[in-house]
């Protein structure tokens, strides 16, 4: 493939159609529920079938000009008012490098605001920054929006860039999405600031994901004098830069944020945005019935039908990029045997699992990755349902008839999931899977330590580069919080994963990622169960919204009509 001149190279971004987290991205999702129509009915993300265009492959391209940044959908309604959402689940933090979790992430994303972002057709657009130039593949210069002030008053600058990307790399800090820059970045000092309103940022090496990372959650930009005011404490006294600020958390009960009527941009239309966990289906779907809240993310498969016919609601649906999977602890007995991990995937029916349980919406996976990314390997080996492979498999163990525990939240149809894999499970092989049910908070804390659960479902929330799925979720260097919770180590892996990173001619990432793709299947650290849609539920009062492709909550341009 040949080289594109460096330039500065914003608006020929713009035009790159990226495929395929982050939200905040790579975060770890409950599994989303499916939308009201079937898979060839749903919104597609743009070019979501075909590969990303040249510049988004090699080094950056330059241009003239920034791409336009994204702005507010329009919206028919007028200004004012309180938008009441309901939550599957309750908030974790409000600190962005500190959480692992997308409810989190869609109340810190009204606060904060990262130098790039993902819009709604899956281009990288700026946002607090201006302007891109790479001089080379190591080299990345980045101009700030000027005037743009915190909610403290503070101006943004530089330093308050360095401050973020160094606190978020401080082993000290304990982040667990540190690796979203020490990946890439060698140390802090590498962060330069030549002037108020400039960043300069040397990488180790090419790092082909670099400028989709820049657009994580964890990467949102911080304030160095609120951080430090605030101490330990931060996650309770958030300060950014975004469309609204912090007004107050109160853990289980709610989340609220109203209007910034300083914002730099286009002013957000609502005064106030409630987060309400709730994580009962039927009492989410009441309070939405009785409009004690106003939108509800994720319908129910078995209620979608009634309210896409309801003319009291708009129905939003888009196909996700995300992986709903069951995760075996590799590192802790009887799982550390991979005949019984092949055995126990092979006795599962994945498809009755999504056509009964899921009314066949949705897609039967076979890789962690959508079909629709650009390095989905289709020839791997999938594991289909097959009983009879699986008892030969069961043979072969060294496994011997002690129950196995299935961890798992509570979020919608899960907990049905569990049980019909616990019954296909008994029935096909004889193993007594025990259910572990758990609040998601306790959920995420029980699975991240290794010593713990020997088996768990669970659902992560993808981005347009397959790095953002397979590096997290595979490299051994990412156990835990990271992402690897299957504790999975394979040392051919590792170093296919790190080269998908430094190399930047796609279609040599492409035959890297395809065989890490057959070595993860073959090890069997997982089973893929199935790629989700987004959807919501919202009043007809609610206007302006548009759902996306990686579920991120744009909200500024929504009114109350």
């Amino acid at each position: 493939m040949p080289r594109l001149a460096r330039r500065s190279f914003l608006s020929q971004l713009g035009a790159v159609a990226m495929l395929t987290p982050l939200l905040a991205a790579c975060q770890q999702q409950q599994p989303a529920s499916p939308a009201a129509a079937k898979p060839t009915e749903a919104a597609k993300p743009a070019d979501a079938a075909k590969p990303a265009a040249p510049a988004a492959t090699t080094a950056p391209a330059a241009a003239s000009k920034p791409a336009e940044a994204a702005k507010p959908a329009a919206s028919g309604g007028k200004a004012g008012g309180e938008l009441k959402i309901a939550l599957e689940s309750d908030v974790v933090t409000l600190d962005p490098p500190m959480a692992t979790d997308v409810y989190s992430g869609y109340v810190y994303s009204q606060i904060h605001e990262t130098l790039f972002q993902v819009d709604h057709d899956m281009k990288i657009v700026p946002l607090l920054a201006e302007k891109l130039d790479q001089p080379d593949d190591k080299t990345y210069v980045i101009t700030l929006r000027k005037g743009v002030k915190f909610h403290n008053g503070e101006e943004l600058t530089s330093d308050d860039v360095k401050f973020t990307y160094a606190r978020i790399m401080d082993p000290a800090t304990k982040s667990p999405r540190a690796a979203n820059l020490t990946d890439a970045v060698e140390s802090a000092e590498k962060i330069e600031t030549p002037d108020k309103y400039t960043v300069k940022i040397t990488l180790k090496s090419a790092f082909a994901p670099f400028l989709e990372r820049m657009t994580y959650g964890a990467l949102n930009i911080l304030n160095k004098k609120a951080v430090e005011a605030a101490g330990a404490d931060y996650a309770h006294k958030p300060v950014g830069t975004g469309p609204f600020k912090y007004v107050e958390w109160k853990t289980g009960e709610y989340a609220k944020v109203a209007r910034n009527e300083e914002y730099w941009g286009e002013k957000a239309k609502l005064d106030q945005i409630t987060f309400r966990p709730i994580p009962d289906a039927n009492t989410r779907m009441a309070e939405l019935d009785s409009g004690g809240v106003d939108y509800m993310m994720q319908i129910p498969s078995e209620e979608i039908d009634r309210y896409k016919k309801d003319t009291k609601f708009d129905v939003q649906i888009i196909d996700a990029i995300n992986i709903f999977y069951l995760a075996h602890n590799t590192q802790k007995a009887p799982m550390t045997d991979a005949n019984l991990r092949r055995a126990i995937n092979f006795s599962i029916d994945k498809k009755e699992l999504v056509d009964t349980i899921y009314a066949g919406i949705g897609t039967v996976a076979i890789s962690p990755l959508n079909p629709s990314n650009w390095a989905f390997n289709k020839d791997v080996e999938p594991y289909k349902y097959d009983p009879a492979k699986a008892k030969e498999l069961l043979k072969q163990a060294s496994y011997d008839g002690q129950p196995i525990e299935l961890a798992f939240n509570q979020a919608t149809e899960v907990p049905k999931v569990a049980e019909r894999i616990q019954a296909q499970v008994q029935e096909n092989l004889g193993i007594k899977l025990v259910l572990k049910p758990m609040e998601w908070g306790a959920f995420l804390t029980y699975i991240r330590g290794g010593d713990a659960h020997q088996m768990f479902l669970l659902g992560w929330s993808g981005n347009a580069d397959p790095d953002g799925i397979l590096f997290p979720l595979f490299h051994s260097k990412n156990f835990g919080a990271a992402g690897n919770r299957a504790f999975y180590k394979n040392d051919k892996v590792d170093d296919l994963l790190f080269k998908g990173q430094t190399n930047i001619n796609q279609e040599e990432r492409k035959k890297l990622y395809f065989e890490a793709q057959d070595i993860i299947l073959k090890d069997a650290p997982w089973l893929p169960i199935r790629h989700g849609i987004n959807s919501a539920a919202l009043l007809k009062k609610v206007q302006g919204f548009k759902i996306h492709p990686l579920n991120r909550q744009l909200l500024a341009g929504v009114t109350i009509q």
